[in-house]
């Protein structure tokens, strides 16, 4: 419940950031698909980079330009791609910003990736909405392993990015 309180200040400014450059485009009689523009803002909320959006919408923009139809197909598979390096693809830093996390430190993780990744060794973090960090716990109960979160409303989970790479 407590996720529904977070405003959102940070995607609607990258919202509105995607539409001003696809309006850009627009503005010189370039039609970008409707497809196409749900893509762009899928990868803008998920990357949530301002620089990296600007640079997909005026390629795109380019390629649509000049009907070069596998150009497009192209840039949206490398923004595919980008979305798919990211350490848990259902999660942008978007969301993190938006919950009050600005640090560049640690990349976000849903609770399933988090326990894969726990699994497999690696340290994740909680970051509890009082701002309070902790470190996934877990215990061995027979064969099933379980993981114990030490904040009880809600918790982001990340992984330290110097130790994922993307």
């Amino acid at each position: 419940m407590a996720r529904n309180m977070i405003t959102g200040i940070e995607t609607q400014k990258m919202q509105e950031y995607t539409q001003e450059q696809i309006d850009r485009a627009e503005h010189m009689g370039i039609a970008i698909p409707a497809d196409v523009k749900e893509q762009i803002f899928e990868y803008a909320n998920l990357v949530g980079e301002e620089e990296k959006v600007r640079t997909l919408v005026r390629n795109l923009a380019d390629a649509v330009n000049r009907s070069d139809e596998d150009r497009v197909e192209e840039l949206l598979d490398d923004a595919q791609m980008d979305i798919q390096d990211l350490p848990d693809p259902t999660i942008g830093k978007l969301e993190l910003r938006d919950y009050g996390y600005t640090a560049e430190d640690m990349v976000p993780l849903r609770k399933a990736a988090a326990l894969d990744y726990h699994r497999m060794g690696s340290k994740i973090y909680c970051l509890g909405s009082d701002g309070s960090k902790g470190e996934y716990a877990s215990k061995e109960k027979g064969h099933i392993k379980a993981v114990r979160i030490t904040f009880l409303i809600f918790c982001f989970y990340f992984i330290n990015s110097v130790s994922y790479t993307f």
